[in-house]
């Protein structure tokens, strides 16, 4: 399978710098930092990426992945109680549309973020604000991250290399870890049986202290949604800690966004006074 195509070199150098909004918690049996390089040939390293890259729908329709519709619930230390939801409505590569909504003292809340190319405007508490300086979010909305991840490095910018096995929930994992310039930023684990994706770890900043960390995301419960397999369950772990998990409620890929959904409103809905 070739990767060398320069439409996919965004995806490559999109590896591991993921933020998300989509995160998970993990349970392993060994640390994996520490552990000695196997020291795998290039192939060998390219055939466990492709194998994953199959598991998870095949490399033709991860590139194909270009506009859809995602509710997820995010729940975590720094989400209110009954947690935060998100319907993310995008296009790639630049048009999304996120609204947000919860529930305080028994009220429901909502907010609305638009990125529709260089035009940005937000509904926020109830006003409609221009170009709010919130940054553009799409490449946090699921699955982007796990696809960013699961499409491998073939152009050197990497150096990738595989660790000794480890376990995870039970199930036995393929480690790799990856490098840029001789520094770490970040690993994967995948199912030695089924191949999928089944956990990675990156450098990241303690949101609370502002100290170096390290940010493990475990997913689970994966289905057969519109032709990928992904995780419908995905929590986040920092300081080894639980810190947010996330859960898909719902998914569809879309054709197009409808122009209405992206145009700025003159005033935000709501009751007539």
């Amino acid at each position: 399978m070739s990767m060398g195509s320069g439409r996919f070199a965004y995806f490559r150098r999109a590896l591991l710098l993921v933020l998300v909004a989509v995160s998970t918690g993990c349970t392993s049996d060994a640390p994996l930092l520490d552990q000695p390089d196997r020291g795998n040939s290039k192939e060998q390293i390219d055939a466990i990426l492709d194998r994953a890259i199959e598991a998870h729908g095949g490399e033709s329709k991860l590139h194909e992945f270009r506009c859809a519709r995602v509710v997820v619930r995010m729940e975590g230390e720094l989400s209110p109680d009954g947690g935060l939801v998100y319907e993310n409505t995008f296009r790639l590569p630049d048009q999304l549309r996120q609204v947000i909504s919860w529930e305080s003292k028994g009220k429901k809340c909502q907010d609305v973020f638009v990125w529709n190319g260089k035009e940005q405007w937000a509904i926020m508490g109830g006003r409609i604000m221009d170009n709010p300086q919130v940054p553009n979010r799409i490449r946090q909305v699921f699955p982007l991250p796990i696809l960013d991840t699961l499409l491998p490095v073939r152009e050197g910018n990497f150096d990738i290399r595989r660790l000794a096995d480890t376990t995870i929930n039970g199930r036995r994992a393929v480690v790799l870890k990856v490098l840029r310039d001789g520094e770490w930023i970040g690993e994967l684990c995948f199912d030695a049986d089924e191949k999928l994706l089944l956990q990675w770890s990156q450098p990241q900043t303690d949101p609370f202290s502002g100290a170096p960390t390290v940010r493990k995301v475990l997913l689970e419960n994966f289905r057969e949604m519109e032709g990928l397999k992904l995780p419908t369950k995905m929590t986040s772990f920092l300081r080894d800690q639980k810190h947010m998990q996330t859960t898909v409620l719902e998914f569809e890929l879309l054709n197009g966004i409808d122009p209405q959904d992206l145009a700025k409103p003159s005033a935000p809905d709501g009751p007539s006074s």
